[in-house]
């Protein structure tokens, strides 16, 4: 959730991921998709970025960062890691 408590990043299966209004109740921007699950998720406290990792669930998957642009919804990066799997992101507070 960002800082103001107002959005929220929801992922859900099949590498979809959306910004979620917590004023309204309802979808405010769908961010551009993954063709992997991703495992875990964070926005930025400023509300700017949201970041989904995509874990191992099967051998043969990438390890990566998904990084969005929150204001457009627009996948800016992805960055693939050399670790074993991704099971928690978190922005520094500052």
């Amino acid at each position: 959730m960002a800082s103001d408590g107002k959005t929220l990043l929801l992922l859900g299966g099949r590498g979809r991921a959306w910004l979620w209004g917590v004023e309204r109740w309802q979808v405010v921007r769908e961010l551009a998709p993954s063709d992997q699950s991703f495992t875990c998720g964070a926005l930025s406290p400023d509300g700017r970025w949201a970041v989904a990792g995509v874990g191992r669930w099967y051998a043969d998957e990438i390890v990566a960062l998904y990084i969005w642009d929150a204001r457009t919804g627009a996948l800016e990066r992805q960055i693939t890691l050399q670790l074993p799997c991704v099971w928690s992101v978190a922005f520094h507070p500052t």
